[in-house]
Formats: C-alpha cells, sequence, structure tokens
C-alpha cells in the first residue's frame, strides 16, 4: 500500500524539499512543489491522498492553499499536514479551522515525519474503503433518491447525523425523512447545481436560501425558511467559502 500512496510536498525551501524526497521516495509515490500556486496544480492532476504544506511561502500561504483543497470537490479528502516551525496555539487553532489535520514541527525529526505521516495514510485508506462501499446506492436506496430528486424543490435542506441523513422537506411538519446514508454520498447524487454543499454536516437547496448572514466573530450562516415557515439559520464552514461565493455572489454584499 505504502508505494501506491501518493504524497505531494509544498515547501519554497528547498533544503526541507530535498530532506523529504530522500526520505519519503523510495516508499511512496512523491510529488514535489515549491509554491502553494503550482502545488495546486499538480494535486488537479496527481490527486494525492496526503499532502506536507509548508504554511510561510511567498505568494499564498499555506492557510490559502489549505482552504482551496478543502473546497475542491476532488482534492477536499486528502490529509492535510502543516509543516511549521510555529508552536503557538492561536497559529495550530487557526490551521485546524481551514481544515488542516495536523502538524510536522520543523526542524524535523525523522521518526515523528514517518510516524504521523504512516497514521494518516492509514486513516485515508480507512475512509476510501467505507466511503467505496457506500459509493454504489442499493435499488431501495436509489428509489428513494430518485423520488428525492424528483420532488427537490420540497427539500429545503439535508443534516448529516451518522450513520442517518435527516432530510428537512417542505411537505414534512415535523420529524424530518431520515435515511442511512453519508451526506458525501447525498452530494454525489444531487451534484452542487441541486443541492449546496455549505458545511461537512450540512447540503442545501440553494433555492431555498433568503440570505447569508454575517456573525460578529465573522461567522457566516445561511438564512432559510423551514417547514414551519420559520427562519432556520444554517452554518458556512470556512472551507466552504470560496465555492459558495463562487455558486451565489448575489447573497455577498461584502
Amino acid at each position: 500500500m505504502e508505494k501506491e500512496s501518493r504524497i505531494l510536498v509544498i515547501d519554497d525551501d528547498k533544503t526541507n524539499l530535498s530532506y523529504l524526497s530522500e526520505l519519503l521516495g523510495k516508499h511512496y509515490n512523491l510529488r514535489t512543489s515549491e509554491s502553494g500556486e503550482e502545488g495546486l496544480k499538480i494535486a488537479e492532476s496527481f490527486k494525492p491522498d496526503l499532502i506536507l504544506l509548508d504554511i510561510m511561502m511567498p505568494g499564498i500561504d499555506g492557510y490559502t492553499v489549505c482552504e482551496k483543497l478543502r473546497s475542491h470537490r476532488e482534492l477536499s479528502r486528502a490529509k492535510i499536514l502543516f509543516l511549521s516551525a510555529r508552536v503557538q496555539m492561536s497559529e495550530k487553532l487557526k490551521g485546524y479551522r481551514v481544515g488542516g489535520d495536523d502538524y510536522i514541527t520543523k526542524p524535523f525529526d525523522t521518526g515523528e515525519v514517518l510516524a504521523k505521516i504512516k497514521v494518516f495514510l492509514r486513516l485515508r485508506y480507512e475512509e476510501e474503503i467505507k466511503t467505496g462501499s457506500e459509493a454504489v446506492p442499493d435499488e431501495k436506496l436509489l428509489g428513494i433518491l430518485y423520488r428525492m430528486k424528483k420532488n427537490l424543490t420540497d427539500i429545503i435542506y439535508i443534516k448529516s447525523d451518522s450513520p442517518y441523513c435527516k432530510i428537512f422537506i417542505n411537505a414534512l411538519k415535523n420529524e424530518p425523512y431520515k435515511i442511512r446514508v453519508t451526506i458525501r454520498t447525498l452530494e454525489d447524487y444531487f451534484k452542487s447545481k441541486d443541492l449546496l454543499r455549505v458545511h461537512r454536516s450540512y447540503l442545501v437547496n440553494p433555492r431555498r436560501i433568503l440570505s447569508i448572514n454575517k456573525q460578529k466573530n465573522n461567522e457566516l450562516k445561511l438564512l432559510v425558511q423551514d417547514s414551519k415557515s420559520e427562519i432556520a439559520m444554517i452554518p458556512i464552514g470556512r472551507s466552504y467559502h470560496g465555492g459558495i461565493k463562487t455558486a451565489l455572489p448575489h447573497l455577498f454584499p461584502w
């Protein structure tokens, strides 16, 4: 499994790239990049399982690269480990907020680098197996999804409540409809033009969105009208800001 795993290293320091290339190149399918912009282009075609990402780089920094990766449909599942000498908790929290999975500190400790890569590649592999088993819905689920798509205008939003998803439908005045399926499966089935992914746990019918509310802490929330004609507020994940702004530019006055 090691040699088949794809790792992308993005770091403007050639010494770091040389060290990591020598350490990992024999065991993994490895690509490197010296800038965030180039790294994103390589990721598009390479489709890495894991990305080692420097934070401080000329051009776009690692946080921005991470946000772009997390909002990308085909790259969002990659494990992202930040490379940084920074140890302040505020910096770490910022990295986690934009979608990073963990940190590897500089100067590198060989044991830490190899151990964390193995752990997160194993997690990535396990997630892939789980997702693969759900990639082709059974006939009963396909029937449900078909009926949902046929009556798409009735769907307000979908909330993940693992291992189920709750479907909030305009016609149901009380409890939401619940099916045993992952939100990723629903996202793949409906595509962004039908239901928009706005958070790790939410899909929203864009036709049901009334406005976007900016909170004091700069967090964004969608306002939608629920089945009881009441206003529901749905959080927007930071890694989804860019995609939502592209899809619904008229809702962003700032």
